[in-house]
């Protein structure tokens, strides 16, 4: 039985999950990303990347969909396209290809925008296609992840909240 699963709602951070496979299908993953003043700032949720570090593109994947970085989306955005205009047509191109009729992204992180909305058969249509990803999997069942130091930031360690992957969660 499913309810209310076509009415349009915003996608929030769950976003970033159509981020992660973009990245992920790019073919940049080794690749070093540079960060951009735009991505260090960031509305919201952030890793607080430092204007001008050096990151690796798989740790800034990792620590996103770890901790939920709208500086990390914002990164990857800009090193999979170029900008973070033509990666969100990627964005919207792949929920076309996927079936995601009802879907429009503005933005790589999900913030808020009147425009950015889905609905929750799209989004199942999302998980399922990234749940065949043996890598999005890995970096989603990781119970933590530690972003390496730069010479701009020392290395910060980011804890799953999802208690359901955790061996401490006794603890809460």
């Amino acid at each position: 039985v499913s309810r209310n699963e076509t009415v349009q709602i915003d996608p929030a951070s769950t976003t970033k999950i159509m981020t992660c496979i973009l990245a992920l299908e790019s073919g940049k993953m080794n690749d070093d990303v540079t960060i951009s003043d735009k991505a260090v700032r960031a509305a919201g949720q952030t890793l607080g990347l430092v204007k001008g570090e050096t990151v690796p593109m798989s740790a800034l994947v990792n620590a996103m969909m770890m901790y939920s970085g709208n500086d990390a989306a914002v990164a990857i955005a800009e090193h999979v396209a170029g900008d973070v205009d033509t990666f969100v047509d990627m964005m919207n191109a792949k929920a076309q290809a996927l079936g995601m009729n009802s879907t429009h992204f503005a933005n790589p992180s999900g913030l808020h925008d009147a425009s950015h909305l889905t609905t929750a058969e799209d989004m199942a249509k999302l998980a399922q296609y990234a749940m065949k990803n043996q890598h999005f999997v890995s970096i989603v069942s990781q119970e933590s992840f530690t972003l390496p130091r730069t010479d701009k930031r020392m290395e910060k360690e980011f804890r799953n909240t999802n208690y359901l992957l955790r061996k401490d969660k006794d603890a809460y």
